[in-house]
């Protein structure tokens, strides 16, 4: 099993990003690739675990849930990505995972706009599902927009994580670094509990 290598492309201010939406026999389904927005955010990010927090930052003018946040990592020197699980304040947000490593030096970063694109999920299937969107946000029966991308998005997470084998090590005298390894389907949680007591062990063997 390798490591996974976090890495993206940007054309001009886009990237190509591989989620579209079409409504077709009653359902919505994934269509050809669309380009979603990457941008170049104000001010600059350090990160503890995984709440990020800004200096001169605007994350409530530039960034919403289910964005993804994407720096040139100042330790592991690779383009980590990580999703947006809530914005607290305009200088302080929470994202999915870690980072591979903790990271005090101030870097700059960008954001690809995938929010844009899950809020218009959510709203092609209620416009399905003929349910009325108010000014508010609001959906019969449903609580609001917000409320049914943050189901969205703990689906995403869920599935994701079943497909993760998650460890860290020590890294130099005082840190520790994330690893993330792929795994199979049929990986159960004991069977990922016990390549995690390998991982810690192996090394007094």
């Amino acid at each position: 099993m390798e490591p996974i290598v976090l890495d993206f492309t940007i054309y001009g201010n886009k990237c190509i990003f591989p989620l579209g939406l079409i409504i077709s026999d009653g359902n919505v389904e994934e269509q050809e690739p669309v380009e979603v927005p990457v941008r170049k955010c104000t001010g600059r990010i350090v990160c503890t675990n995984s709440t990020i927090q800004g200096m001169n930052t605007k994350f409530m003018d530039e960034i919403e849930q289910g964005d993804t946040i994407l720096v040139h990592h100042p330790q592991s020197l690779q383009i980590e990505e990580r999703q947006v699980v809530s914005v607290l304040s305009s200088r302080s947000l929470v994202v999915s995972d870690p980072f591979s490593q903790d990271f005090v030096t101030t870097t700059e970063f960008h954001v690809r706009k995938d929010g844009e694109v899950l809020r218009r999920k959510v709203e092609a299937k209620m416009k399905l599902k003929k349910e009325e969107i108010d000014e508010d946000g609001n959906t019969e029966g449903q609580g609001s927009v917000e409320d049914l991308i943050d189901k969205e998005l703990q689906k995403k997470f869920k599935k994701k994580q079943q497909n993760l084998f998650t460890y860290v090590e020590r890294h130099g005298a005082f840190g520790y670094k994330a690893h993330s390894e792929k795994v199979g389907k049929n990986v159960t949680k004991e069977d990922m509990l016990d390549m995690r007591v390998r991982k810690v062990h192996d090394k007094y063997c």
